[in-house]
């Protein structure tokens, strides 16, 4: 088993509303698992026993179901085994994966042959809190989108043929390579986000397919925010990039903020932060990282930041002609305005003058405009005296050609 996990920004589901990031501090006290074979039967019942976890499987061995009320399936009688008496068949196999991280399930199958028309409603009684659900696919392919479903709340009318809906995310995923093969795939919204739930009380869900075998579905109990890695003080070269990073037990669901000192950085929402470029400045700056999810925040330890002073003088990288009057002057590093955008500081050989200089795409980039150039002639660059932009500047080595 493997399994797929996404670090972004999270939605949160509350009830059946998108919602921004809330203090509610709930915390589900455990995983809950619920097993693909075991959707409603008899017009919308289900077995209270399926609501303990650990849940070992097997409670709906037996027992049938209504089509388009219970679930909706186009299956022809492959494989009529775990369920019986359902008219369309719903086509189960078993399954060897068993794993439910916190114990092992004694029975498992899965629900093969799927297509868009399938459907499959689940209720239960949640324990109120926050979940991080997936879905464990899987698919003979490795292409992508073919372990790929959406999950819905039903909101009314579970046991009628007449239901009213809300979707809460899509699972989407390249295939495992193998019928049977899992991969937990995460819950997401429209933007990629990984969706938070809040389920509680008696709910029911639906799993409509796209693509892929079906085995359970897992809503991970949220937890706290835990810090595994903090980050840590940085040394750079004055002109260079700094980059912190943070990194979690548990990523999914996290939201991330950058201070510098006590003050947000603006758009630094990541779980790595990088300043570019670094100035004197900017030497023993304090950097941490707020992060929070529905049920709780924490704030990183703090990161230091030093510079050193920039000492190696731009190097002249190429000079190439764009057209017959500019020529393109790259150097190793940023210059300053005041010597790089100087025409006098740029010689050509030939008899060619120089009328003016400025900065092209970028502080590294220098655009000559010149006398008509000759097509098929070589021509020598000599520059003088431009300089970087280190506090204390570095001068290019004369006439660097």
């Amino acid at each position: 088993m493997k399994d797929f996990r996404i670090q972004t920004p999270m939605s949160v589901c509350l009830g059946l509303a998108l919602v921004a990031l809330t203090s509610a501090h709930l915390k589900a006290a455990s995983d809950f698992v619920i097993e693909a074979e075991d959707f409603n039967y008899n017009s919308g019942q289900y077995l209270t026993q399926s609501d303990t976890m650990p849940y070992y499987g097997g409670a709906y061995n037996g027992l049938s179901a209504v089509a388009d009320v219970d679930y909706a399936n186009n299956d022809d009688l492959s494989s009529d085994v775990y369920r019986v008496g359902e008219n369309p068949n719903v086509n189960i196999t078993q399954n060897g994966d068993v794993d439910r991280d916190s114990w092992t399930v004694t029975s498992n199958y899965r629900i093969g042959w799927t297509d868009t028309a399938d459907w499959f409603n689940y209720t239960r009684n949640f324990p109120d809190g926050f979940y991080l659900p997936y879905a464990a696919l899987s698919h003979s392919s490795t292409a992508d989108h073919m372990l790929k479903g959406t999950l819905w709340q039903v909101t009314s009318g579970a046991n009628t043929t007449t239901q009213t809906l809300v979707q809460l995310g899509t699972f989407d995923a390249p295939g495992s390579g193998g019928w049977g093969l899992n991969n937990r795939v995460p819950l997401q919204d429209g933007n990629g986000n990984s969706v938070v739930l809040h389920l509680q009380g008696l709910m029911t869900l639906r799993y409509a397919a796209e693509s892929a075998d079906i085995d359970y579905y897992i809503f991970k109990a949220l937890q706290a925010p835990q810090i595994s890695q903090q980050p840590t003080n940085t040394t750079a070269v004055e002109g260079g990039s700094a980059t912190f990073h943070v990194a979690l037990v548990q990523p999914a669901g996290a939201s991330f903020q950058w201070l510098r000192g006590a003050a947000n950085i603006p758009g630094a929402t990541n779980s790595a932060y990088t300043l570019v470029p670094v100035s004197m400045s900017d030497s023993n700056a304090q950097f941490r990282c707020f992060i929070s999810n529905a049920v709780n925040n924490i704030t990183s330890g703090p990161a230091f930041l030093t510079v050193t002073p920039d000492k190696t003088p731009p190097v002249l990288v190429r000079a190439v002609n764009v057209g017959a009057t500019n020529v393109w002057v790259t150097f190793s590093e940023a210059v300053e305005s005041a010597s790089g955008a100087n025409a006098t500081n740029y010689a050509l050989s030939g008899g060619i003058s120089i009328s003016s200089a400025a900065f092209g795409p970028g502080t590294k980039t220098i655009i000559l405009t010149s006398s008509s150039l000759t097509y098929g002639t070589g021509y020598t660059l000599t520059v003088n005296n431009v300089r970087d932009r280190a506090a204390s500047p570095n001068t290019i080595a004369a006439n660097s050609q």
